[in-house]
């Protein structure tokens, strides 16, 4: 019995020829017996047990090897019972024992025959239904079932041809054009025309109807190959599988394609609409995907153990001479090269192998309560040995490793302490590096950078610094109608924080880049959008002008230290900027609230001196005021500028260090509160005692 065992499941290599001797085999057996009590999941170290074994005629030892070696790896294609070349030939063989006859003469020896039993058995009924099953079995492959349907239709057309009863059999293949056209496959269109043709050939009374109840039928299927999710269909993993150029290409797409199929947010639903499951088809994607690593891992782990039999073989061979040894040498040598070109290929083949044993050894890590210094260590050494960067375009690795990395430092955050940080960068570095970057050194990825920029996020929507970044870069690359359509939205918002700037930046590009036609047009903008502006500066002013305006040396009682991290989302009234060169009376013009920005986080006892030498390259600076602090380990100050647009670049030193100290600074009205409605008796300190509650900074 062991003699008929498949041999091709074992990894054999000349070197064990050498074996000569029933001694040399038992000491050889014995010495893998004693490494498998150390590994025994070895597959290598199970499969060079078998071989000798079956050198000794150990046959039922040999099956319980084999019992335990087939729990171990999964089956190569020839034998995987689900893959569709065997069930291909599954069909093939039904059918040579239908054709064939049992043998009764000499003469017969070379015509394939079945034994009487099996022919009686094999009724075209029967037959039907066997085959019936092996098709259903792989119908849901959408490119490689057609290689089961057409052995079946050829054979049921075979048999239409010598039916006594036509009309039955006309009738069978009728039913499996039926069933075939409402299943899902990349060939539908040629199904379609084969039916249509054996209709129009056979029953040609009947081709309108039949044709009628096909194209109904064929919804089903259509809509399976056309079903749409994130831009793809099902018809586009299939052209990538048939025109990838080899099997780890195939399994990349294998991957994409099972995450596509089995998308948890794609949902069955009462009414049927939207993207849905479907189990067969999710099961189909897996079985060949399996099929398709079979193939590649298998060939790549046979050749690491004959590699790893000759380095065994050439360690121990013994040394005669000098020239035998130098030769030994060079055999070595070419060996650890052939064994570093196989891992190399290995690795290209399992590309998430490398980032799994990295996410397993964080789990195990963070199962066993390494600290947050320890999981920071192993995150650190899988970037650093660079193996999940070779070869290169290894992105998912490196997504996986830093997702992992993510999720375990959300798992130390405390649900109820999570917040969010709703402070920016407003002065886009960014932003303007990734331009620059992609501008200068990779302009294949410009279109990419572009994206990012075109769609900020909500707190870049009112920066005139991003409309001025993307209409440049726009500009520069001749996309002259995309950035005249960035500037006409943005002069439209009525909650841009500089509109002058973008006003003089709109009229430079026209001036550049446009006609006569789009610069009286731009103008004629500008113009239009100067009155709203205008008005709703006019609006704000009467709107403070009922509020008695606190002196100078009152403002350190009433002004709150807040930082720009804890400001309130609240969106900022437009920005009232006069020109003071004009006729009236600039007492009315002067306008505290959005000219001033408060600073926060400076040194004790710092010189105002030094608080104005921060700002001299921003713009005049009309007023300077300290507001110690005696209950906060740090100062505030309020600096008023000439004219509201010093205020943008001020804000730009956001987070620069004084004395060690990163400042904040943010805007006046960020920090003030109007407050109305309150009782006549409520004095100023029951206010103080009311806000203190808020902040733990002066009031």
């Amino acid at each position: 019995m062991a003699d008929d065992l498949p041999q091709n499941a074992l990894v054999t290599d000349g070197s064990l020829n050498n074996i000569n001797t029933n001694d040399d085999i038992l000491s050889d057996l014995s010495q893998i017996l004693a490494d498998l009590e150390e590994k025994p999941d070895n597959v290598p170290l199970i499969r060079k047990q078998i071989y000798l074994m079956l050198r000794l005629g150990m046959s039922t030892e040999v099956l319980d090897a084999y019992n335990k070696l087939s729990s171990l790896i999964m089956l190569d294609e020839k034998h995987d019972y689900f893959s569709i070349p065997l069930l291909h030939r599954h069909i093939e063989f039904i059918l040579s024992c239908f054709r064939s006859k049992p043998i009764s003469s000499e003469t017969q020896k070379h015509v394939p025959y079945a034994d009487s039993d099996v022919v009686e058995f094999l009724t075209e009924d029967n037959t039907r239904d066997m085959i019936r099953a092996i098709y259903q079995r792989g119908s849901q492959a959408l490119a490689d079932s057609d290689q089961l349907w057409q052995i079946w239709i050829g054979w049921e057309m075979e048999l239409l041809g010598s039916a006594p009863d036509k009309n039955a059999a006309m009738e069978a293949i009728h039913m499996m054009y039926a069933d075939r056209i409402k299943t899902a496959h990349t060939s539908l269109d040629q199904t379609s025309n084969a039916y249509s043709s054996f209709c129009s050939e056979h029953c040609p009374q009947q081709y309108e109807a039949r044709m009628v109840d096909a194209t109904e039928a064929s919804k089903i299927a259509k809509g399976k190959l056309t079903e749409k999710r994130y831009g793809r269909i099902r018809n586009d993993f299939e052209e990538q599988l048939k025109y990838a150029p080899d099997l780890n290409a195939q399994l990349q797409v294998f991957l994409e394609y099972i995450s596509w199929e089995s998308d948890s947010r794609a949902k069955n639903n009462a009414r049927g609409k939207g993207p849905q499951l479907d189990n067969l088809m999710i099961q189909s994607v897996y079985e060949r995907a399996i099929s398709h690593y079979t193939r590649a891992s298998g060939p790549m782990q046979t050749s690491l153990d004959t590699t790893e039999e000759t380095l065994r073989l050439s360690r121990h061979r013994p040394k005669e001479t000098r020239k035998k040894k130098r030769e030994e040498e060079v055999v070595e040598r070419e060996a650890v090269q052939q064994q570093i070109q196989i891992e190399s290929e290995a690795l290209r083949a399992l590309k998430d192998a490398e980032a799994a044993v990295w996410l397993r050894y964080g789990a195990w890590a963070e199962t066993h309560g390494t600290s947050l210094e320890g999981m920071t260590l192993v995150f650190e050494r899988s970037l650093a040995i660079g193996l999940l960067g070779t070869p290169n375009g290894r992105t998912t690795d490196l997504v996986s490793m830093f997702v992992y990395r993510a999720a375990f430092e959300n798992r130390l955050e405390p649900r109820e302490e999570v917040e969010v940080n709703k402070s920016g960068d407003s002065s886009l570095q960014l932003e303007k590096f990734l331009l620059a970057w992609a501008e200068t050194r990779a302009p294949d990825y410009l279109e990419q950078a572009l994206l990012i920029v075109d769609k900020p996020n909500k707190a870049r929507l009112s920066a005139y610094q991003m409309v001025l970044l993307h209409t440049d870069i726009l500009s520069r690359h001749s996309r002259i109608e995309q950035a005249r359509d960035i500037f006409h939205k943005a002069i439209q918002r009525s909650d841009l924080d500089w509109p002058e700037a973008v006003y003089e930046a709109l009229i430079r590009f026209e001036n550049t880049h446009g006609t006569l036609g789009s610069l009286l047009d731009a103008k004629k903008r500008i113009s239009r959008e100067q009155e709203k502006l205008t008005k709703r500066r006019e609006k704000a002013a009467l709107e403070i002008q009922q509020y008695p305006a606190p002196t100078v040396s009152t403002i350190p009682e009433v002004i709150m230290d807040i930082t720009a991290s804890e400001t309130a989302p609240e969106q900022a009234p437009d920005t009232i900027a006069l020109d003071p060169s004009d006729g009236q009376d600039r007492t009315q013009k002067r306008d505290r609230e959005h000219t001033t920005i408060l600073l926060g986080g400076l040194p004790k006892g710092i010189a105002q001196d030094r608080v104005e030498s921060l700002f001299t390259d921003c713009g005049v600076i009309r007023e300077t005021t300290m507001i110690p602090n005696d209950d906060n380990v740090h100062d505030t100050a309020l600096v008023e500028f000439s004219g509201v647009e010093a205020v943008p670049l001020a804000l730009q030193k956001d987070r620069r260090k004084i004395d060690g100290n990163a400042i904040s600074i943010s805007m006046l009205w960020r920090s003030t509160l109007f407050v109305t409605n309150f009782a006549q008796e409520v004095d100023d300190a029951t206010l103080r005692q009311l806000f203190s509650q808020v902040s733990s900074n002066s009031i």
